[in-house]
């Protein structure tokens, strides 16, 4: 497993380069060198001769979910991400929708595709009504028919204004609670909306009986409203009843509980140091409801898990440890602290079990995810009875409480776990103490797991697992979402797909030990890089042999193993000009391939020796693979500099490297860029000269590059230059200024692409073709790293003839939009994350060819054999075929 620490080198890196973009400083005492010079604003003169201050940074190589699984036909009823029905589970994720398992197999039965994010579902007979969150910040609920499991189908959709809160069942009614009202619907068959009922507070969390509903609410000026609802009548009408007002906030929906005739509401005063307070309610009249009891304790620490019975409430605060307070609620107008204790860490969660409290929580000492046993028998003496540590890591359940299993009568405790592994935690129970039995492994994260007479479950992200109650061993897998980060078509027309998983990967069937990086297809042989625990490396499948073949391991080098995308993926729309020297090797982030299937992979140049360009200290270089013959064929290495940008042309690599080449008058630092080029079929190399700036394209002699000179301040100017380049004789031929902020320049045929007016840290992820440069402000990352995004505005070209002119422009005024795949007059764009449009340029204005709503953000995408048609993989969300 890859762990990623709190502090990388690299991403310290990361942010020196943003702080050096335009605005970083230089030694005013180096004098500028002679030739065509560039500006310098990301700080590459701070790497080159030695790497300098950057050298440091270098690494080195090398709910109670019982609560959900019980029988169905409670008066009240909360929902869940699944719901059991014999052997069968109805199981909601957050990429594939409806899935129904059939636990006897065990074997995915049917699905339902949904667009939004599933977040809960309730099981009535042949129905599942799913709460969806949807992607334009509103609610909808769905009514599935589930008569034929096997073919789930839509049978009523229902809209709702504002984002989903939470829901209940009660009766026949079924409650949604959206940030701005309260939904019913008749829910005894086919979902017949009854009533909306507008809040006079945004409603946060809710707690249900059969006649009230109380929804808490944040007022905006740290205080929490609690508005009380009618919903007595069983045909689903609703009235506004009265409400009342608490210092403080409640941070989750087991603060607010009615027992015993009260209610009762826990909330944390962040005044005065941090003060949390309890209340007794009487809502006998819930026109005037009226505080009988307050009681506050713990003034300067934080509130964590809370849990009510009928005569108690136990709850925990944490400043440096975790004081466990047993509260007698007996006597409604005097609350009063029976007893506590005092143990290391929090809790997150408790679940109340008669005389014991089981809690999950998190030692800050070392980090360690931990589940108590207390003894709570006697509430003025609670004693904690035993404690097990999970080890290094976290769970879901921590943000999700009903991902913590209790299971009494079953004797267990299921705990979901990621970290040092990742698992479904299985504890055993007993009076008396807690006993760590093992774990059942699952692909993605783990979170929820419960037991059924076919075994115990596991449900993850990505999978169902079953186990033996007893030994724990596997006995069955059902796949619910795969990471397709790449797919394509082979000649004969085979679909291969890409899976990206936690520590390898399967492409097209065969599974290897990588953590993925990048696919390249030549013929029917595909290479597939990516990181292992020896460091990067490759191997090449032959999908012609039947079966398929894979070579022995390509050693690509030991410098890095993170899987997370680096300067020169196209995940980040630039190859790093400081990238081997400083970053110690970070493995095959980015190549090109040549018409005759030689793959130039850049990374640190180890293995099979090769070409070497420049001279000095080694800093930067590729690796060469022959797909066709599956191997290693040669390197590339790079002295005295670092790679700027480089592409494919015909049989050939075309690259210009960086060496730092002094200070302006303003000591502003200046680059020097060469350019080489490698026969990648006889491995002859052209002696470096300079260019002004670094190559976006090269068509035999006709070289385009970008070029970034200073202008007032620390500002830049960049502009496209055309040079004819004839053995050490470059000819600028023509010139063209780049709007202001221009960014992420991709040359395909004769169209160069460019974005500007990004408005701050635009993404696009990885995918189209064959160019990686570096340029314009760095960008937050693609989407499966989760990282933000913000609205591109044009997505420009410039027409690559005899001379440079700039083509269409693509304008999105009310969308986000980024480059996903260039051709040749054509380009493929991805607006406001999902939606996938082709435009054509080849004419005087932008013409939209067609638009397909892809329902997730793509990972990649490829030309299919059909021309106009594309193969798109969408990371969890599978793959598609546009048009």
């Amino acid at each position: 497993m890859t762990r990623f620490p709190g502090k990388r080198p690299w991403v310290l890196g990361l942010a020196l380069l943003l702080l050096s973009a335009c605005g970083g400083g230089g030694s005013g005492g180096t004098p500028p060198r002679s030739g065509y010079l560039t500006a310098d604003p990301r700080g590459l003169s701070g790497a080159a001769g030695g790497g300098g201050a950057w050298a440091a940074l270098a690494p080195a190589p090398g709910a109670d979910a019982a609560a959900a699984a019980e029988e169905i036909g409670r008066a009240i009823e909360e929902a869940d991400l699944y719901r059991v029905d014999g052997d069968r589970l109805y199981l909601l994720n957050s990429w594939r929708g409806l899935a129904v398992v059939d636990l006897a197999a065990p074997a995915l039965l049917g699905r339902l595709a949904m667009t939004g994010v599933p977040r809960e579902m309730f099981l009535r007979g042949t129905h599942a009504y799913v709460m969806l969150a949807g992607f334009d910040g509103g609610t909808q609920v769905l009514d599935v028919s589930i008569a034929t499991p096997a073919a789930p189908s839509l049978l009523g959709t229902f809209p709702l204004a504002g984002g989903y809160r939470t829901s209940r069942i009660v009766g026949g009614v079924l409650y949604v609670l959206t940030d701005g009202a309260a939904h019913s619907f008749l829910a005894t068959g086919a979902l017949s909306p009854v009533a909306v009922l507008a809040l006079p507070y945004a409603g946060t969390f809710a707690h249900a009986t059969d006649s009230l509903l109380f929804v808490a609410s944040s007022d905006g000026n740290g205080d929490t409203h609690v508005t009380l609802v009618d919903i007595s009548s069983p045909v689903g009408a609703m009235t506004l009843r009265g409400g009342k007002t608490f210092p403080g906030t409640l941070s989750d929906q087991e603060k607010l509980h009615f027992g015993a005739g009260t209610l009762r509401v826990v909330t944390h005063d962040r005044t005065d140091g941090g003060l949390s307070h309890l209340f007794v309610v009487d809502v006998s009249n819930p026109d005037a409801p009226l505080t009988r009891g307050t009681l506050d304790l713990a003034r300067g620490e934080q509130l964590f898990a809370t849990r009510f019975t009928d005569d108690a409430a136990f709850v925990v605060t944490f400043r440096q440890v975790d004081p466990l307070w047993v509260i007698d609620l007996r006597n409604p107008d005097a609350p009063s602290i029976s007893g506590s204790l005092t143990v290391p860490g929090w809790s997150t969660h408790l679940v109340a079990l008669p005389g014991r409290l089981v809690a999950l929580g998190l030692d800050p000492a070392d980090w360690h995810a931990t589940a108590s046993l207390y003894d709570v028998s006697d509430p003025t003496n609670p004693t904690m009875r035993s404690r097990v540590d999970f080890g290094w890591g976290w769970s879901s359940a921590f943000d999700d409480v009903k991902g913590f299993g209790v299971f009494e009568v079953a004797g267990l405790v299921l705990v979901p776990f990621s970290g040092e592994r990742n698992e479904l935690a299985v504890l055993g129970l007993s009076p008396t103490a807690l006993s760590l039995r093992g774990g059942i492994g699952a692909e993605g994260t783990v979170v929820r797991g419960f037991p059924h007479a076919q075994g115990l479950c596991a449900i993850s992200t990505e999978e169902v697992v079953r186990a033996n109650p007893t030994t724990l061993a596997v006995t069955g897998r059902v796949t619910i979402a795969e990471n397709v980060a790449d797919v394509l078509r082979l000649p004969d027309g085979r679909i291969v797909q890409a899976l990206r998983r936690s520590t390898t990967c399967r492409v097209g069937g065969v599974d290897l030990p990588l953590q993925l990086s990048r696919v390249f297809p030549y013929g029917e042989s595909v290479a597939v890089t990516g990181w292992d625990d020896t460091g990067s490396a490759a191997y090449v499948i032959d999908f012609g042999a039947n079966p398929a073949t894979v070579s022995a391991r390509l050693d690509l080098g030991s410098g890095g193993i993170s899987p997370m995308p680096m300067p020169g993926d196209r995940g980040w729309g630039m190859a790093a000009p400081v990238g081997i020297g400083v970053w110690g090797g970070y493995g095959p982030t980015d190549g090109v391939m040549s018409s005759d299937g030689r793959l130039a992979l850049r990374t640190w140049p180890t293995g099979v020796p090769g070409v070497t360009v420049g001279s000095g200290a080694l800093d930067d270089g590729f690796v060469v693979i022959d797909v066709g013959g599956a191997r290693l064929e040669t390197t590339i290495a790079v002295r005295g500099g670092f790679v700027t940008g480089f592409v494919a042309d015909d049989t050939d690599l075309v690259f210009t490297f960086a060496s730092f080449a002094g200070n302006d008058g303003a000591s502003r630092p200046l680059l020097l860029h060469d350019l080489v080029r490698v026969s990648l079929a006889t491995h002859a190399a052209t002696a470096p000269v300079n260019v002004p700036g670094f190559v976006v394209s090269a068509q035999g002699s006709r070289v385009c590059t970008h070029e970034e000179t200073w202008a007032a301040g620390w500002t830049c100017e960049s502009t496209v230059v055309a040079s004819d380049v004839v053995g050490a004789l470059v000819t600028p031929v023509d010139r063209l200024p780049l709007p202001s902020g221009a960014y992420d320049l991709r040359a395909a045929g004769q169209t160069l692409w460019f974005t500007t007016n990004g408005g701050g840290i635009p993404v696009a992820p990885g995918g189209g073709g064959g160019v990686a440069i570096m340029d314009g402000p760095m960008r937050g990352g693609d989407a499966s790293m989760g990282m933000p995004f913000l609205p591109s505005a044009d997505i420009r070209t410039v027409r690559l003839g005899s001379t440079l002119a700039f083509g269409p422009t693509i304008t999105y005024d009310a969308d986000f939009a980024s480059l996903l795949l260039p051709e040749a007059g054509s380009a493929l764009v991805v607006r406001n994350g999902v939606t996938v449009d082709r435009w054509n340029v080849t004419g005087p204005t932008a013409v939209l060819l067609g638009s397909t709503d892809v329902g997730a953000w793509p990972e990649s995408a490829r030309p299919d054999a059909t021309p106009g048609s594309y193969l798109l993989a969408l990371g969890f969300g599978g793959f598609v075929t546009i048009p």
